[in-house]
């Protein structure tokens, strides 16, 4: 009886034993996972994203940017500037005055830019660019990366080869020669960590993106004085005009969208705006189609009062060509979402910037108001007697110049990469997010925005 007794007792506490070690096991696992659910909400709550983070640890070597004329105060909902101090000066001697055309590499350029065939393989024909003792200059485009270590000039698309062994040739600088970032897309859909290689460290002299603080802009638009401006009968004639236009509307705002689910959750905030205003939704992301794009341009001058010119991406100095075309129409307002400026880059009183309104509520009450007052509406085209918006030129004319400058930049960019891409594009901030999926959904959009 002893023994069983005691194999009896020896069971018994092999039992406890592993009935505490499970509760203990159980209690752990659910500590962590509030744990992680606390953290989560936090960060969500704070908006604190590795977007964040990355600025955070690049704060103390950045200042503020450049731009190309006196400084322009920030939105508020724009935070901090991206950075600006990677790149700096050389003393080098100037180089020897040219008697040959300068060659200048496009590397890796899609092909709907018709290089060759717009511009040439043997000049820059469509340029008139007085160079040294009143000669013109010439410049000679390629790209045919084989030329690479002939080249001047290279210019490196941001959506080119991801890849060093996809180059087609060996990065290795050239004495004297020039390199140059070119990008149009925002960061988020434009990041290629080749520029990140250390063999592209210190290495590129100057930028050509729509970044106003690049060494050549390259913007989706320009505003500029109109020449000559509009008389008193032109003013008055487009008044009447634009009231005829106005009291044939008959539908609120409309958007055309095909890229779903953007990094900026543009689709969300249309959601929300819905609420309080009629919100037509035409393309993929939309219930609403039209025939084709001039058809939808004719549709939306005739019938609405506004547009929603939401960018894809909240970055800096980022403005795509939709704002363009409703500018250029002069029919319908444009409400517009960004990460720039627009005050700096648009024409003055042109747009309705959402970054200016407390709250979505806010703004569709603006909406209201302005629907509903012809004056008032009419007001924000008066920009027109003396401004206009003109669609990009490529500064190739500009950069060709500049490779014949004796007093040409010495710059240097210590990490183009980061340059481009480190606390350049903001976290959505402005879309409320009442239920804790919406602030996980939110969590991965920012993640998805930083690597993308």
């Amino acid at each position: 009886m002893a023994v069983v007794e005691v194999v009896v007792l020896v069971a018994a506490a092999v039992v406890v034993v592993v009935v505490v070690v499970a509760v203990a096991v159980v209690v752990v696992v659910v500590v962590v996972v509030v744990v992680l659910v606390v953290v989560v909400v936090v960060l969500l709550r704070s908006n604190f994203t590795l977007l964040h983070l990355h600025s955070i640890l690049l704060k103390k070597h950045q200042t503020p940017p450049r731009g190309p004329a006196a400084p322009f105060p920030l939105p508020a909902l724009l935070h901090s500037p991206p950075p600006r101090s990677l790149r700096y000066q050389l003393t080098v001697p100037s180089p020897p005055k040219p008697t040959d055309a300068k060659l200048i590499l496009f590397s890796d350029f899609p092909d709907y830019y018709e290089l060759e065939g717009r511009q040439g393989p043997k000049g820059l024909a469509h340029c008139t660019i007085p160079g040294p003792k009143g000669q013109q200059t010439r410049c000679e485009l390629t790209v045919d990366n084989r030329r690479f270590q002939q080249a001047d000039a290279v210019l490196f698309y941001s959506h080119g080869k991801h890849h060093m062994n996809d180059l087609g040739f060996d990065p290795v600088k050239r004495p004297g020669s020039t390199w140059t970032f070119f990008a149009v897309e925002s960061p988020i859909h434009s990041l290629n960590t080749l520029f990140n290689d250390a063999a592209f460290h210190n290495k590129f002299n100057s930028t050509m993106t729509y970044r106003t603080d690049s060494e050549f802009w390259h913007g989706y638009f320009r505003t500029q004085r109109r020449k000559p401006p509009a008389s008193p009968e032109e003013s008055r004639a487009e008044e009447i005009e634009l009231r005829r236009v106005f009291r044939k509307k008959s539908k609120m705002a409309a958007v055309f969208v095909s890229n779903c689910g953007a990094p900026s959750r543009r689709d969300v905030y249309v959601r929300e705006l819905q609420k309080h205003i009629p919100v037509d939704v035409y393309g993929n992301c939309g219930p609403l189609r039209c025939q084709d794009r001039k058809a939808c341009d004719e549709m939306l001058n005739k019938d609405y009062k506004f547009y929603l010119a939401f960018e894809n991406s909240l970055c800096y100095d980022y403005i795509t060509e939709k704002l363009l075309k409703i500018l250029s129409a002069r029919r319908v307002v444009p409400v517009v979402r960004g990460g720039a400026d627009y005050s700096r880059l648009a024409p003055k009183n042109s747009v309705v910037d959402t970054s200016k309104f407390s709250s979505i509520a806010h703004l569709a009450a603006h909406l209201k108001e302005l629907a509903a007052d012809e004056e008032k509406w009419i007001q924000m085209f008066q920009w027109s007697s003396s401004w206009e918006v003109k669609g990009p030129d490529l500064p190739f004319c500009e950069y060709c110049q500049h490779l014949y400058s004796a007093q040409r930049s010495s710059n240097l960019y210590s990490n183009v990469y980061q340059w481009w891409s480190k606390g350049t594009c903001y976290p959505v901030k402005d879309v409320p997010r009442s239920l804790i999926q919406g602030r996980l959904l939110s969590f991965v959009d920012n993640i998805r925005s930083l690597w993308a």
